[in-house]
Order: structure tokens, then C-alpha cells, then sequence
């Protein structure tokens, strides 16, 4: 489960008025799958000390365009996570283990990034340390991603930039 403070006041749109939502850190430590899908007036979000981003959590939140992080734990950001929210040009440094396919597909988000935590041996049997195919597809602002830690990659994704038409490899 996930502890969700929500600003409302009436039931308009999921009942998102402010359009400002709050993922209490503690006990709790995940955004379920699906927990903020289509929610059309989601603008920001500040995400406590979250460890995992479920599938397609914050789906098409069109508005969305302010992400917050208040710790620097390690987090797994599931498939389509944040996938079309058209209005997210920028992102906070992140800390991951695991990026899922379509994670930040369609964004706008132009800089990125991305710390992998150093595993002495990490295991396929994990799931983990791996960035998914098209994680950052179809993100035609996307101009630099630096990504650090990867003697724990286990695997990087086929066309993990897919359609990323600003993506140049050097």
C-alpha cells in the first residue's frame, strides 16, 4: 500500500484540485501500479523517500510537470511510469536500480541524470540493475543523460533512446 495526501475539494477529475499530490515517506515506500493514471489535473508530485514507482503510476498525466524526490535511496521506476506526460521537461537526479520500458517515453524532459548503485555481483535472479527497451523513447527533447554506476548493469534494453531524435552517441 501507499500513503497518498491529496489536496481536494471537490470531485472534479479524481477530485485533484490544486493538482498537487504527496507520497508520504515511512513505512509505506511505493506508488502502487496504476495509482495516478489519467489523473488530468496532476501538475506535481513530491515523492518522499519512495523506493518503487509501479507500472504506468503517473500514465498520461498530461499536466504533470514537477517531480520531487527527498531522499537519494535507490528506486525502482516501473514500465510506462511516467510514459506521456507531456508536460514533464524536467526531472530531479535519480537514483535507480531498475528502469522499466517506456518509463519516460513522450516526455519533454531535456537533461537527465541517473545513478546506478556499484554491486559487487549482482544477480539476474534480482530483476534488477537494468534499464528496459525504449525507457527513453519518443523524448525529442532529450539533449544529455548521464548515466554512472554501471559495473552493476546487468543489461541495457534494444533502443533504449528509440525515436529520441536528439540523441547523438559519441
Amino acid at each position: 500500500p501507499c500513503i497518498v495526501w491529496v489536496s481536494r475539494s471537490d470531485d472534479d477529475d479524481n477530485g485533484l484540485v490544486d493538482g498537487t499530490a504527496t507520497i508520504l515517506s515511512g513505512y509505506y515506500d511505493r506508488v502502487r501500479p496504476y495509482a495516478f493514471k489519467f489523473y488530468l489535473r496532476l501538475s506535481s508530485v513530491w515523492l518522499g523517500g519512495t523506493q518503487e514507482i509501479g507500472s504506468e503510476a503517473f500514465y498520461c498525466c498530461y499536466y504533470l510537470s514537477s517531480v520531487t524526490f527527498s531522499s537519494r535511496r535507490y528506486m525502482s521506476i516501473g514500465p510506462s511510469a511516467f510514459r506521456q506526460c507531456s508536460r514533464l521537461s524536467s526531472f530531479p537526479h535519480i537514483f535507480a536500480n531498475y528502469i522499466g520500458w517506456h518509463a519516460f517515453s513522450s516526455t519533454l524532459i531535456s537533461y537527465m541524470v541517473i545513478d546506478f548503485p556499484d554491486v559487487a555481483n549482482p544477480s539476474e535472479s534480482d530483476g534488477l540493475y537494468r534499464i528496459e527497451d525504449w525507457a527513453f523513447g519518443g523524448m525529442s527533447s532529450l539533449s544529455t543523460i548521464i548515466i554512472s554506476g554501471g559495473n552493476s548493469f546487468l543489461s541495457l534494453g534494444s533502443n533504449i533512446f528509440g525515436n529520441s531524435l536528439s540523441i547523438y552517441l559519441l
